[in-house]
């Protein structure tokens, strides 16, 4: 499995027509091809003003052919380019791809908000990091309650990981973070294992919310 995300930057101003055009794109994507994709701004986090399409796809095939789909529709396209003038000329636009390795991202789940640990294998640390990665996904599940997916980077930096976390509400959310990072296992387990497998510094952590 896996989850593929394109992002971008918005430029100040204009936000509302902005998000009206963000909105609709996502509305017509879904008209073409059979993936089911979702769109998402970051809450709370840094680089304020992403927005985020995501879609899951069983292989790379399915992705392919949705992508071929809107190669050569019209009006999506017309839409891509009218939308040049909400992003951001420093930043652009960005695809990324992740194998999902444990857990599941169930479609017919939309939880209203996502959060994100991302990471980075150290050299030396695949196998073991794999293992610990998965370990943490699994003691993050159990502790705060909520489905915890741990992926793999496809594409971008070597060795990039993440974990993703959905929940229904903030408060969910909240609740969740509290229990986990307040375990004292946890965080024997992040102090002892993660930090021989995973780069502290390119470790950063984000919350989106679900717009469409």
């Amino acid at each position: 499995m896996y989850l593929f995300s394109r992002s971008l930057r918005l430029a100040p101003g204009n936000l509302n027509e902005a998000m009206t055009w963000a909105v609709g794109l996502t509305e017509k994507v879904n008209q073409i091809v059979e993936l089911d994709v979702s769109l998402w701004t970051r809450v709370l986090s840094p680089a304020v003003g992403t927005l985020s399409w995501t879609a899951m796809a069983q292989d790379l095939e399915e992705l392919e052919a949705g992508f071929a789909k809107l190669a050569v529709d019209g009006q999506y396209n017309t839409e891509v380019a009218r939308g040049a003038q909400f992003v951001s000329a420093a930043h652009g636009a960005d695809d990324t791809l992740a194998q999902v390795v444990y857990g599941e991202l169930d479609p017919q789940v939309r939880p209203a908000y996502v959060a994100v640990a991302m990471s980075q294998l150290l050299p030396g640390q695949l196998a073991k990091g794999m293992e610990v990665g998965i370990e943490i996904a699994k003691k993050a599940e159990k502790i705060g309650g909520a489905s915890t997916v741990f992926a793999v980077g496809s594409t971008g930096p070597y060795g990039n990981v993440a974990w993703i976390s959905g929940y229904e509400s903030i408060k969910q959310l909240e609740a969740a973070e509290q229990a986990v990072n307040g375990d004292p296992s946890f965080v024997a387990l992040i102090d002892s294992k993660g930090s021989k497998s995973f780069n502290a510094a390119a470790t950063q952590q984000i919350i989106v919310q679900r717009i469409v």
